[in-house]
């Protein structure tokens, strides 16, 4: 069952989406979906508020089974790693507060 929460998820993922100039997943390496660091920064901020809101009534793996979760917390992960502009390094990497 999809939960009216859950909506916010797709709708994120299809900006993302969008802003790579797709309608769906092709099949590419993950590294070609590469964010900018203000998408990077506004996917964090979006994920770390969403998991504060629905993590206060669910456990991990009922947030995790969420559709579209997954896809997001994969990209997140998978961009958040690299260190590369100024503001990340001097900060040093920010994990997601699960």
């Amino acid at each position: 069952m999809i939960h009216p929460e859950v909506n916010p998820l797709r709708e994120w993922k299809q900006i993302i989406l969008q802003l790579k100039g797709l309608e769906k997943v092709d099949g590419r390496p993950l590294y070609k979906y590469r964010l900018s660091t203000k998408e990077f920064d506004a996917l964090e901020d979006f994920l770390t508020n969403w998991v504060s809101d629905y993590g206060q009534h669910n456990d991990f793996s009922v947030i995790a089974s969420q559709p579209g979760f997954s896809d997001l917390f994969v990209l997140f992960c998978q961009n958040g790693g690299e260190d590369d502009t100024p503001e990340r390094a001097s900060n040093g990497s920010q994990y997601l507060q699960i």
